[in-house]
């Protein structure tokens, strides 16, 4: 039974793969066809960015938590950006149940094309027992391409190297205890519609977090620009265990990004 879960692991690795290489083939066809960059959006100038928002997650088992989310993006030089961020989770019976931080560096998006994304993570969880801190070195590359002046689509898949030591709450990022390697992926569809976006995603990972290959995620999030230098977000996620019709987490968000 072990070898066929490995058997079937390794197929849906591969298929990942394939699908992963024909998207990019097929989205540089359309770049090559039409290499004109029409997103309508500010972020790109921005040289400093500060992103807050809340979250709060229930579980398939009835419990939730809460966090609080804080990000500050900046422009390094013209082509790096660095994002560094820190988050801080509540449960009901422990107020202090885990603290998560990053450090991401992104490339600019080269050609309007595509771009790089190295990240180091550190998730120290104090509740439930045991404790445990977790690294994640994450390495992704992301591609996107305008369908139209209000229709965009990006792609993205890379992997994750984690480390999670059992019964260690150190703040410091760790290269011990239990490894676990996987890949990870992301698709997504935006629309502009005047000051509105509405976003679709299916995926494995997001702004902190990566997840199992075989536990994604899909979620709808929309933004409303009050102004150039504000825009409020809000999202809805469901992630599921393996199969759809199992779900392991819903998720509902509410938050800004500044623009500086």
């Amino acid at each position: 039974m072990g070898n066929l879960k490995l058997y079937c692991s390794l197929v849906t690795f591969e298929a990942m793969k394939k699908a992963l290489v024909l998207f990019i083939f097929i989205t540089n066809q359309f770049v090559w066809a039409n290499n004109k960059d029409t997103l309508k959006t500010h972020e790109a100038e921005a040289r400093i960015k500060v992103i807050c928002y809340e979250r709060i997650i229930f579980n398939s088992k009835g419990t939730w938590r809460t966090d609080q989310n804080l990000l500050g993006n900046f422009q390094m030089i013209h082509w790096l950006r660095l994002e560094a961020g820190i988050r801080f989770g509540e449960q009901p019976s422990a107020w202090n149940a885990y603290t998560h931080y990053k450090l991401e560096l992104q490339s600019k998006w080269f050609y309007n094309t595509f771009r790089t994304i190295a990240r180091l993570s550190n998730d120290v969880v104090n509740s439930p027992l045991p404790t445990y801190r977790k690294t994640n070195e994450i390495f992704v590359t992301e591609i996107k391409h305008a369908l139209s002046q209000s229709l965009h689509i990006m792609a993205g898949g890379g992997y994750v190297v984690s480390f999670q030591e059992n019964n260690n709450n150190n703040i410091l990022p760790t290269n011990s205890g239990i490894q676990n390697n996987y890949p990870v992926y992301k698709i997504s569809l935006k629309y502009i519609y005047k000051k509105s976006e509405i976003e679709m995603t299916y995926g494995s990972y997001d702004v902190f977090n990566p997840y199992l290959y075989n536990k994604p995620f899909v979620q709808t999030l929309g933004m409303y620009n009050i102004s150039n230098k504000c825009k409020l977000q809000g999202y809805f996620r469901y992630q599921y265990n393996k199969t759809f019709d199992v779900p392991e987490n819903y998720f509902i968000s509410l938050g800004a990004i500044f623009r500086l």
